[in-house]
């Protein structure tokens, strides 16, 4: 079928993809095909079929400029959406103040005005201050609800109306996201009742049975959009190069619904929707992908990037992928560095069907999608990060230094219809366009353009629109193929329950009824019970224990993994133990247990990791944070004994000995590492290479609270690390002290450093911090008691 947006057929194609990302429950709401509810738009093509849109407009305003309104406080690097008459962004709180965060803003998309905000802390997150609010909001018609997911790990629900949390999760700290310096930061997806977002997650359990889930692998987590209850997760290959920020496109492949992604292994993977088991995977590049794929209603995937290929010597390429087989290649064309911006697939009568491509130059391409052939290429400036988008027969799009370009495909390429430039503002964020409205984010202000007739003809579209949400079908399952049991993943208390659920599929991924398919079993490994409906009940006595529970039905089984943290206080003084605890979050692999000549364990965090087998060790993930329990805890006291190595030339380390020619202070200094605790999202730490300790949230934001203190840190050297913290939730405060002492000597009255915080994390999961790139870091009797 030749797909075309004036082909009815194509259009019933599309808007039942638009259909995968909400529930389809009876009695939902209708989903205005004029809103924006998703950073690429309603059906997640970057199109929008709003008419009447200005081609020119003027950001300084005035009579003509076609510039309705525009609000500073919503500048930033995000891209918008709109849902309901509203527009949701993520942008910095307080910036460049102590009291910086990140925040969702909601506005009157018709005329900016502020309608509420929810602000929360950036912490435990090398992210700088200028990648705060990568991701973009994305919004449910179903419910009105929104999805965000912050820089450092932080991921909320909230009700549109009125920014009331409905569940919240810290991702880093339960399930061991990684917040990189780069931030690069992944987009929230809705599919029917899950909401998913990936990452590198680095969890707990490092044997099969245990899903290997302490590597590193780009992993997606799907959360019962309702609840905040961890459906499903799982990942591509071990040990990715990259972090990265490729949002799936939600589309249906040979009768599965899919999500189609660039994973941070440098593949090019098609994973079921329903329960993220592997369809296909297609190399493309030697490191991560960033570029979010599009996906045409035929099952054609085109993708790009620009980094090393798979073979040869050359950077970049862009590529067609048949979705409908097991990812066989249809064309490729290297040497196009299209890493940053997505792509843009249109098709006309007049044109054919052309593929659109700016690559990381601010080049624009255009192909033909059938043979790869190249039509056109035009400059449109420097460098280029946002997307361009595709609304009333014009193609929109900023280039990175503000060269704005509207632009009209034609037989040769495409037409300049209007150019100008932003000054002094950059652009990371894509422009939308919802309502009549064009919603254009810069990196100081939003801009909303629009005229009186594309606003009527929105109105008029809307109140003509007749594509409710109620009238999707699912075709009927056939017979269980698949297992799931929720929830996925558990923390329990000694003593306390958790009810299972056992969720059927069959081969593609579709929900089978339980009444069809017969009874499942659970049975228990490890500690506790578990009753023949599913609760699971934790041993009274518990300590830091591993369960597994597993359903059998048939010859079907599936697993769930339950972790049972006791109530403090906690004392590790790893005398008996053959390997750090399985309960820690990035625990295991990261660190071992080492034995002294006396015969004394203590944890050690080498200067080198496993990665596969066979494979040569790496030193990704040498600089780590682990976390050992619940985010809730609050108002606790950690202690630990720690030691730093020192490293040798060419990049070993001694365990003993310091080398001659770094025995001066400075040179010593350059080759220690770095180790601290981690108590209610604050770390301190002993800062080798700086030669200071400090206590912080946010260790690269140069004016977030913090504090620091020089001293002169010997390797070698047994200290002894304390850190209390008092939040005061009342007065909206959090009081930190912190002290170090040589472990040999008596404990100090005074506390090294003192702070007050007036942007407090008041609860935070009890956790390690270190550095090991240089040296070895040894850490001992560790204890965290309430205070």
């Amino acid at each position: 079928m030749r797909w075309s947006f004036a082909n009815p057929s194509c259009l019933v194609a599309l808007l039942a993809f638009a259909a995968l990302g909400v529930a389809g429950t009876t009695g939902a709401k209708e989903a205005d095909p004029l809103d924006w509810p998703h950073w690429r738009g309603p059906n997640r093509d970057a199109t929008s079929s709003a008419t009447n849109l200005p081609a020119t407009w003027d950001p300084r305003g005035g009579e003509g400029s076609h510039l309705l309104w525009k609000n500073e406080e919503l500048g930033g690097r995000s891209t918008p959406i709109v849902m309901d008459g509203k527009l949701y962004t993520l942008v910095r709180h307080q910036p460049e103040t102590k009291l910086e965060g990140e925040k969702v803003v909601c506005v009157d998309a018709a005329t900016g005005d502020k309608l509420w905000e929810h602000a929360f802390n950036v912490y435990l997150s090398d992210v700088p201050d200028t990648r705060v609010g990568w991701s973009s909001v994305v919004g449910d018609p179903e419910t009105g609800r929104v999805y965000a997911q912050g820089v450092c790990g932080y991921f909320c629900c909230l009700e549109g109306d009125t920014g009331r949390v409905v569940w919240e999760r810290s991702l880093h700290e339960e399930y061991g996201l990684l917040s990189t310096y780069g931030g690069r930061t992944n987009f929230p997806l809705l599919y029917r009742d899950t909401v998913l977002t990936s990452a590198v997650v680095i969890g707990w359990g490092d044997s099969p049975q245990w899903s290997l889930l302490a590597k590193p692998a780009h992993r997606f987590l799907a959360f019962d959009k309702a609840t905040g209850e961890l459906r499903w997760l799982k990942g591509t290959r071990l040990i990715p190069h990259d972090t990265t920020y490729s949002t799936p496109a939600l589309t249906n492949l040979n009768g599965v619904e899919a999500l189609v992604f660039g994973s941070g292994d440098g593949q090019v993977w098609a994973l079921q929707a329903a329960t993220g088991l592997p369809i296909w995977n297609y190399p493309l590049s030697r490191r991560g992908l960033n570029v979010s794929p599009f996906v045409t209603p035929d099952g054609t995937v085109f993708t790009g990037h620009s980094e090393e290929n798979m073979v040869g010597n050359t950077m970049g390429a862009v590529v067609a992928i048949d979705g409908n087989s097991d990812g066989q290649q249809k064309w490729k064309n290297y040497e196009v560095m299209a890493g940053k911006s997505s792509p843009l697939v249109l098709s006309s009568q007049r044109s054919g069907d052309r593929l659109y491509l700016i690559d990381d130059r601010a080049k624009l391409f255009v192909f033909d999608v059938q043979t790869g052939k190249r039509i056109a290429k035009k400059a449109l400036g420097t460098v280029q990060r946002s997307s361009p988008i595709y609304a009333d027969g014009k193609i929109f799009t900023c280039t990175n230094n503000g060269r704005w370009y509207t632009l009209e495909p034609t037989a040769g390429g495409v037409k300049v219809l209007h150019k100008m430039r932003i000054r002094k503002q950059s652009s990371n964020g894509s422009p939308i366009v919802a309502q009549g409205r064009l919603y254009v984010p810069m990196s100081e202000a939003l801009y909303c353009i629009g005229t009186e007739e594309s606003i009527a003809a929105a109105i008029q579209a809307t109140n003509a629109s007749s594509a409710p949400l109620t009238n999707r079908v699912r075709p009927t399952p056939e017979t269980t193929a698949h297992l799931q049991v929720v929830p996925y993943d558990s923390l329990l208390d000694p003593g306390k329950s958790q009810k299972f659920t056992v969720r059927r599929f069959d081969a593609k991924g579709k929900t089978v009824d339980p009444a069809e398919s017969g009874l499942a079993t659970f049975r228990v490994r490890g500690p506790g019970s578990i009753t023949s409906d599913g609760t699971y009940t934790a041993p009274q006595e518990a300590r830091h224990e591993a369960v597994l529970i597993t359903c059998k039905l048939g010859e079907l089984e599936a697993t769930a993994r339950v972790r049972v943290v006791p109530p403090l206080p906690w004392k590790f003084d790893f005398e008996e133990a053959k390997k750090v605890p399985l309960t820690w979050i990035g625990g295991r692999v990261r660190y071992v247990i080492r034995q002294d000549d006396d015969g004394n364990q203590y944890l050690a965090k080498p200067t080198e990791l496993p990665t596969r087998p066979g494979k040569p060790t790496t030193k990704l993930g040498t600089r780590s944070r682990m976390w050992m329990g619940s985010p809730n805890l609050s108002n606790y006291t950690m202690q630990a004994d720690v030691q730093l190595k020192v490293g040798q030339p060419g990049g070993a380390t001694s365990r003993d000995e310091v080398p001659e020619i770094l025995s001066g202070e400075s040179g010593a200094s350059a080759t220690l590492p770095s180790i601290g605790l981690i108590n209610s999202r604050y770390t301190f730490a002993l800062f080798g290479p700086s030669q200071e300790v400090r206590i912080y949230s946010w260790c690269t934001h140069d004016r977030r609270t913090q504090a620091t203190k020089k001293m002169h840190l010997e390797p070698n050297q047994w200290y002894t690390l304390k850190l209390k913290v008092v939040p005061e939730p009342a007065k909206s405060l959090a009081h930190l002290y912190a002290k170090v002492w040589r472990r040999d000597e008596a404990e100090p009255a005074e506390w090294t450093l003192e702070l007050v915080d007036e942007a407090p994390n008041l609860t935070g999961a009890p956790g390690l911090f270190g550095d090991a790139k240089v040296a070895e870091i040894y850490v001992d009797n560790i204890e965290v008691t309430p205070n």
